[in-house]
Formats: structure tokens, C-alpha cells, sequence
């Protein structure tokens, strides 16, 4: 416990699935949780869940898509909590088509949600990180970012892109003592997920894992926590597969 005692965390996409596990988890750790998020809804009421068992939330509406708002969620979270220690990048975004059927709007929605956005509030933290000689970022691909999933063209560029974004804050920003690393989650039952795990069309997921199921949010946010700690104080530059032995091959996607 209190693994993450006296720091303030950011936590894209953190209405639902595995951000606002993560978030669950990083309050019960001590730290005080900032959720950003489009779903203005089911993000407040996710930090009034989290307040109710005494840990600190705030949630701040977020399109992390616009350089404004993504400026905004650093520049209001430094200010109201007097700084920013970690830095999650979790949302995401998804749609099946295959290459000669995507649009050029479905290209742009996943660009911009999976790697425009860890690249927009990755900037304006680590304008803050540089001054403090101190920070952590983790961004969140997925095992298509290393490995080509059927009908996800623009997911797998995306979450590619999100591998080596995060390799580059490492090499470059080690100097200012500042931490950065990806969680490749596997098949994960999220409300993202669901719809292409159910989908008759796609036929389903013949299998999640050698495990013979889905991964859990929960897991994932594990893992984040870890990654985040101090007990990953000499870890950067890492992707770590939270997977259950997809990466092992052998899986239709």
C-alpha cells in the first residue's frame, strides 16, 4: 500500500475500462487522481466513487485530441494540486476496417485519439518534468503495435507510433531524471473491446490468451502501477506485454 503516497497522477481515458481501474488502484496507492476524459458523465462519477472512499479525484473534461484542452488538463492540475508527478496516457480508440475500406476520417480519428494525444500532453508535462529534474510517463499501445491484427490498419500505425513515441521521451528526457514506458495490453474486455469480441461479423476472438480468457482491467492497471512506482526506478524505455502470451503467436485477431 501507499506505493504512490504524495503523488499526483493524470490519467487519460479514465471513465471506464482500464483507466478508470487504474485510476481505482493509484487512489488506493495514495496518489491523488486526476481523471481526464470525453465522457463527461461516467467521469464524474467515477471521481465521486473514488472521493467517497477518502482518496483524492478530480476530473477534468478532456478531448486529448486538441492541443488546447491538453494543455489545459497539465496546466490545471499543476495548478490546483501544485504539480504533476505521473503522467498516464491511456485513452484509446478503435474501428475495424480494412485498408482499401478506411476512410479518411476513421484514418484520422485513430491517429489523433491513440498517438496525437500521448504526444499532446506528453509535451506539456514534460515542460514541467525538465523543471522539476523529475516524472513519469506511460503510454498505452497494445500488442497490435508490434504485431499486425486483422482489419485495424490505422489501430496498429497508431499504437506502433506509441512504442517508438515513448522509446524517444526516454532516451532523450533521461537526463532530466524523467521516466517513460508502454503497457501493451492483450485482448482486454473493455466497453472498446466488446463490440469486436461479440461481433458475429468478425466472427469473435477465437481466443484471448493461452489462458483460454480475456485479460481483466484490473490486471492491466497492476502493471501500470508498477511501472509508474518507484519500484520501476530503473526501468525506461521498456514495452511491457500484459497479454497472456498473445505475443507468443499462434492467435487470429
Amino acid at each position: 500500500m501507499n506505493k504512490l503516497e504524495n503523488k499526483v497522477a493524470i490519467i487519460t481515458g479514465a471513465a471506464s475500462g482500464i483507466g478508470l481501474a487504474a485510476a481505482q488502484l493509484f487512489a488506493a496507492e495514495g496518489a491523488t487522481v486526476v481523471l481526464a476524459d470525453k465522457n463527461v458523465e461516467d467521469g464524474k462519477t467515477a471521481a465521486a466513487k473514488i472521493n467517497q472512499n477518502k482518496n483524492n479525484a478530480l476530473f477534468i473534461e478532456t478531448d486529448i485530441t486538441l492541443e488546447a484542452a491538453a494543455q489545459n488538463l497539465i496546466h490545471e492540475t499543476i495548478k490546483r494540486f501544485d504539480g504533476l508527478d505521473i503522467l498516464y496516457n491511456n485513452a484509446g480508440h478503435e474501428e475495424y476496417f480494412k485498408l482499401h475500406e478506411l476512410s479518411n476520417d476513421s484514418w484520422t480519428r485513430q491517429i489523433d485519439t491513440n498517438l496525437r494525444g500521448s504526444f499532446l500532453t506528453s509535451k506539456f508535462a514534460l515542460r514541467h518534468f525538465m523543471g522539476k529534474k523529475q516524472g513519469v510517463i506511460l503510454n498505452t499501445s497494445s500488442i497490435a503495435g508490434f504485431m499486425p491484427t486483422q482489419d485495424r490498419p490505422a489501430y496498429n500505425a497508431a499504437k506502433g507510433g506509441v512504442i517508438m513515441l515513448t522509446k524517444n521521451i526516454a532516451l532523450e528526457y533521461g537526463q532530466y531524471n524523467v521516466r517513460a514506458n508502454v503497457i501493451c495490453p492483450g485482448i482486454v474486455r473493455t466497453n472498446m473491446t466488446a463490440a469486436g469480441m461479440d461481433s458475429d461479423r468478425k466472427g469473435g476472438f477465437k481466443k484471448a490468451s493461452v489462458f483460454n480468457r480475456a485479460g481483466k482491467a484490473e490486471e492491466i492497471a497492476q502493471a501500470a502501477l508498477f511501472l509508474v512506482s518507484d519500484d520501476a526506478s530503473f526501468v525506461t524505455g521498456t514495452s511491457l506485454q500484459v497479454d497472456g502470451g498473445m505475443n507468443l503467436g499462434g492467435f487470429w485477431l
